[in-house]
């Protein structure tokens, strides 16, 4: 569920819909902000990982890591947007 990139709830489905919308804005706006980079390098981390690695590592190690990447883009979002 967190890998799989054809599942719309995973992490994997949802950072390349990030992605997309990120892109979307970019185009728009005529503008890269450094949440483009965050957001890739945080869909390149979920593409390049696998399930044995993960658990490896530890789930909830992995967990926390994500949850503390993805406050940081939201935050990195807000700021490029001017959301907050």
């Amino acid at each position: 569920l967190i890998l799989n990139g054809r599942m719309p709830r995973s992490l994997r489905y949802c950072y390349g819909r990030v992605m997309s919308s990120l892109n979307l804005l970019a185009k728009d706006y005529g503008v890269t902000h450094p949440c483009h980079d965050t957001a890739t390098k945080i869909l390149q981390m979920l593409s390049d990982t696998t399930v044995e690695r993960i658990f490896k590592s530890g789930l909830h190690e992995f967990l926390t890591d994500f949850i503390g990447r993805n406050n940081s883009l939201g935050v990195d979002i807000a700021q490029a947007y001017n959301f907050d």
